[in-house]
């Protein structure tokens, strides 16, 4: 399944199969995962270092991703993407596949905006009869042949999904995904350090209304609104995971005062930091 490995702000699971799977994916039943875990470790969040899929089949429970809570039913399709933090919860009365997938390589051609979605009863029937043969071949001996016919339908599976999807996945000119690419990237290195769009966009060397449409047009959220949420998912990874003081987190992220730390997480997330602690 996964190999966990403990940094400072969260426990870090990375693709490691609990059996030999040579193609760079995994796929398992949420049940066998329950039977070889702990119960801690089932409702535990942890930080994905690879991509995971998971649908539901039977039951209904909440799942959480990013310290969110999502309410999950039969045909229910969650993608947890890398870098993400996701807890399989407390509910024992559902079931569903999980498709773990290594190869980035293998989502490179996907610009996918799948978070959530809701199969049908004939939907989640075809959707797990792909899940059923891909599952199968996958664990074959590794052959030239194999590999591309796994591909194939890992592939058919992900253009089922993205199909199914009510906005459809749109595929975005290189230039602009260039530029957000670009700009993801320098986030994840420097949102503790700048939080305002003025200085991506200068490092960029594009205008902030520029870095804003690539923003809208890929995430629906303007830059400002995504530099907000990445700064606000590391707070709450900080409080939920690590014993820091509060002084300490709002130094680490970037804030000078506290108290200014305080007003910008109340006013994200709609509670204070230490509430969000206490109930994490």
């Amino acid at each position: 399944m996964a190999n966990i490995r403990q940094n400072q702000s969260i426990s870090e699971l990375h693709y490691q199969p609990h059996k030999h799977h040579p193609y760079g994916i995994e796929l398992f039943t949420v049940a066998s995962l329950r039977a070889r875990s702990a119960e801690v470790v089932m409702e535990k969040n942890y930080l994905y270092q690879c991509d995971m899929i998971i649908v539901v089949t039977q039951g209904s429970g909440t799942l959480w991703q990013d310290f969110e809570p999502v309410a999950c039913m039969q045909g229910s399709v969650l993608w947890i993407k890398q870098g993400q933090a996701c807890s399989f919860g407390n509910d024992k009365h559902w079931d569903g596949w999980v498709l773990m997938i290594k190869n980035k390589p293998l989502l490179s051609e996907f610009d996918y905006q799948i978070n959530t979605l809701w199969l049908s009863e004939n939907e989640l029937e075809n959707v797990e009869q792909s899940l059923k043969q891909l599952k199968q071949d996958s664990e074959k001996p590794y052959s030239i042949v194999h590999k591309q016919l796994i591909h194939h339908q890992f592939y058919a599976f992900l253009w089922r999904l993205i199909s199914l999807t009510p906005n459809q996945t749109i595929l975005y000119s290189p230039r602009l995904r260039s530029r957000f690419d670009s700009f993801q990237s320098l986030l994840e290195s420097y949102f503790h350090e700048w939080h305002h769009v003025h200085q991506y966009a200068t490092a960029l060397a594009c205008s902030e209304k520029t870095l804003s449409r690539a923003c809208l047009e890929i995430t629906q959220q303007p830059a400002k609104t995504v530099i907000n949420n990445r700064l606000l998912l590391e707070a709450k990874r900080l409080l939920v995971q690590s014993n820091q003081s509060i002084a300490s987190i709002s130094l680490q992220l970037g804030f000078n005062e506290a108290t200014h730390f305080v007003k910008f997480f109340k006013r994200e997330a709609g509670i204070t930091p230490q509430k969000f602690r206490e109930l994490g």
